[in-house]
């Protein structure tokens, strides 16, 4: 199962995500879940890294993709908050339409985490 914890803080802004694990529904290589959410997730942390007032970083290693997102400028908080939207939208699809192979939930934000990024590869 793939599991997914996003990370998110008291204004309801993406402030991380780890996802671990390969959903199972078909074989490596052609899992649409598999490839649905990496490429949601990917897609989220590529966005983000590309602007730099977000201090983003992360790490991708077989099967686990992090994501922790730094301080957030004011200026970029309602953007911030659409995208949080869009990727709890898209996990929570892929949930709802593959509950055996997905487990998608959301952890509050604890300031006293480390303000990085990893982003790794599911």
């Amino acid at each position: 199962m793939l599991h997914v914890t996003v990370e998110i803080d008291a204004g309801g802004l993406l402030r991380g995500f780890r996802a671990t694990g390969h959903a199972q529904h078909a074989r490596r290589g052609a899992d649409i879940v598999c490839s649905a959410a990496t490429s949601l997730l990917r897609t989220v942390a590529a966005e983000l890294s590309s602007h730099r007032e977000l201090a983003c970083s992360g790490e991708a290693n077989e099967g686990e993709l992090v994501l922790q997102v730094g301080a957030v400028p004011a200026a970029r908080a309602e953007w911030l908050l659409g995208v949080t939207d869009t990727l709890r939208r898209g996990l929570d699809e892929l949930q709802r339409d593959y509950p055996r192979s997905i487990d998608c939930r959301t952890a509050s934000y604890r300031e006293s985490v480390v303000d990085t990024l990893i982003v790794g590869g599911v």
